[in-house]
């Protein structure tokens, strides 16, 4: 192997499958003279769209078993089939109990009317599209399905592009071809189906720069809309995109007016969401998740001194620390056109060749919006501070651009006659270059479970909780399918008379609420902290110190009355514990800074944990 998976153009090995020496073969093949045209000429492409759109579902199909391991590999895509289960049971959240804690983790947003309902983060458009998989009865449905139509879609692009079924078919077979395409309509993840709906909205623009019409309008906007809801950011971008290419002439106030009559389904889904998970139409659910899981304030967003220092703590370290500049707004960009460049057809040298076709065509109004959306999206993302390429996924940022590059790159071929030069590559590349960087997509963390004692299944990771939670449950009378690992004394159903409890500080991660000071959890080299890990409180200096609090929840155990105390420690007193009075079990508790000793020059404590004693008992 040959360099590294954070650097993919120099990244080489030998095939890995039998479908990769077969790939590898036939691409050293295309280069030898005479024998690429003759070749070509037995592909059964001409009047097969319908098979290669097939063939791209039974691979994205092959991709989820034999590379994703037959279920979904990161933590977003955890949460969206969790997100999805959650919307066929009619619902934007799920219920928990009062013991919160034994559900709450990451991703996973607190209801503003109602703590003990969580609901996951992200925008509604791609779950509730998945849902329509779950209640089928298998989520797993999708990705072929959505495989098949970007095909497609792509190859009718290509037809209203260009005019030419040679360009389509061609369009066709390189998304067929493409590797990156696989993992998008393989994971559960937003990617594929805002691609689809990226690419149907350059096909209705296409439609109207021939003439106004009624309902290419309307069906734009509701691809619009439906990419709103899916991928906020990536829809402004095309939004743009297709308004900049549609002609300025008689009909254009009633083309805009069926845009904005399409856009209607999708933004009152996400405003519907938003409302339901933050009490306001206008209001994130990610912003209100990074406020409680992440810091400092306000580091979630778009524009310069952007970046989060838990989830995405790599990245701004290595952006030395101060949030987003405008240096690392051009590096982010050429680290991710680095990845897309793999991503078009498995080998970066053929991704000029698409930009070379876009150049000569901006003259022509039906390619327009192709070029715009070329340039815009990268653009509108390079105001995010965090890369947000892997490999497998690639810089999927930029994945909506797949299927516009796919058309671009098959006309461009075809104008220089080199079609037999880029299958070529593209098959070599996917064997040596493009299957041994996707092959290094991170392994899954482990679903492993165990019986708690009560018997129900507890999971460690937040990536196992998203994928084996069932919503649902606990609303019929139904014991959870699964709760997290808390290792303390928190009970789904506690009963009996009070005993002395301990409650992990780190369990409670994210809090309920905070103000003046952002967490985490952070491990602790020490023996005396209690599994190694405690809360780490970092104080906001802004707010004045007897305004710094955190809620913590005070449940799963017996009710009663108890004496609650605080087990802290720091770099300079180590493990050492503050008594904070009498307190009546299950209840939200807020614990102000102060009364855990902080200074008011703001240094960080580790909330340990939390003591209950038994009020009538007396310590020894």
């Amino acid at each position: 192997m040959i360099g590294s998976p954070e650097q993919p153009l120099t990244w080489l090995g030998l095939p890995t499958s039998l479908l990769g020496w077969g790939a590898g073969l036939c691409g050293l093949a295309l280069f030898v003279p005479g024998v690429g045209r003759r070749l070509l000429a037995l592909v059964p492409v001409p009047g097969r769209l319908p098979l290669l759109a097939l063939l791209s579902a039974l691979l994205s199909a092959a991709y989820f078993h034999g590379v994703l391991g037959g279920r979904p590999r990161i933590i977003d895509a955890s949460t969206y089939l969790l997100e999805a289960r959650t919307f066929a049971q009619g619902h934007f959240s799920f219920a928990t109990s009062d013991v919160s804690a034994l559900f709450r983790g990451r991703f996973l947003l607190p209801t503003v009317g109602d703590p003990t309902r969580l609901a996951p983060i992200f925008p509604p458009g791609y779950p509730a599209i998945l849902s329509l998989a779950v209640r089928l009865g298998d989520y797993r449905l999708l990705g072929p399905i959505l495989a098949l139509a970007i095909t497609l879609s792509t190859a009718w692009l290509a037809l209203l592009v260009s005019g030419q079924r040679r360009v389509a078919e061609l369009a066709a077979t390189l998304s067929v071809l493409c590797l990156a395409l696989r993992y998008h309509t393989a994971d559960t993840m937003s990617h594929g189906w805002s691609m689809l709906l990226a690419t149907l909205c350059l096909c209705m623009t296409a439609l109207l720069t021939r003439k106004a019409a009624v309902w290419p309008s309307l069906l734009l906007g509701l691809c619009l809309g439906a990419l709103a809801a899916t991928r906020p950011l990536t829809a402004a971008a095309f939004g743009a995109a297709c308004l900049l290419a549609l002609p300025r002439r008689a009909g254009a106030l009633r083309t805009l007016g069926g845009v904005a009559l399409g856009l209607v389904p999708g933004l009152c889904l996400l405003g519907a969401h938003n409302h339901a998970l933050t009490g306001q139409l206008l209001g994130s659910p990610q912003l209100d998740y990074y406020a409680l899981a992440d810091g400092p304030p306000g580091c979630f967003r778009l524009g310069l001194g952007s970046g989060c220092r838990v989830e995405h703590a790599d990245v701004v370290l290595a952006q030395g620390g101060h949030g987003l500049t405008l240096g690392w707004m051009f590096l982010n960009t050429i680290h991710r056109l680095h990845w897309h460049a793999l991503d078009l057809a498995n080998c970066e040298l053929l991704l000029p060749v698409a930009w070379y076709f876009l150049a000569r065509s901006w003259k022509q109004p039906a390619a327009r919006a192709l070029v715009a959306a070329t340039l815009l999206l990268p653009l509108a993302y390079a105001f995010f501070y965090f890369q947000g390429s892997y490999p497998g996924g690639g810089a999927r940022f930029y994945s909506e651009l797949l299927p516009l590059l796919h058309v671009a790159l098959a006309a461009g071929l075809l104008t220089l006659r080199w079609v037999h030069v880029g299958l070529g590559l593209s098959l070599l590349g996917y064997a040596v270059h493009a299957a041994p960087v996707h092959a290094a997509l991170p392994t899954a963390p482990p679903l492993e479970r165990t019986r708690n004692q009560e018997g129900l299944w507890a999971v460690e990771t937040d990536h196992a909780f998203n994928l084996l939670f069932l919503p649902g449950r606990i609303e019929a009378g139904v014991a959870p399918s699964v709760v997290r690992s808390t290792h303390d004394a928190r009970r789904w159903a506690p009963a009996g008379a009070p005993a002395v409890a301990r409650l992990e500080a780190e369990a409670d991660w994210p809090l309920l609420r905070q103000a003046g000071v952002w967490t985490e959890r952070a491990p602790v080299p020490d023996a005396c902290v209690s599994g190694g890990w405690a809360l780490l409180l970092h104080p906001v200096p802004a707010v004045p110190l007897g305004q710094r609090f955190i809620d913590v929840e005070l449940s799963g155990v017996p009710d009663g009355r108890y004496d609650l105390s605080a087990r802290l420690w720091s770099p300079g007193r180590g493990c050492h514990e503050v008594p904070l009075g009498e307190v009546t079990i299950p209840r939200r508790h807020q614990l102000f800074l102060a009364e855990l000793g902080a200074s008011p020059g703001g240094d960080r404590l580790y909330l340990d944990g939390l003591e209950l004693l038994p009020s009538q008992q007396k310590r020894d």
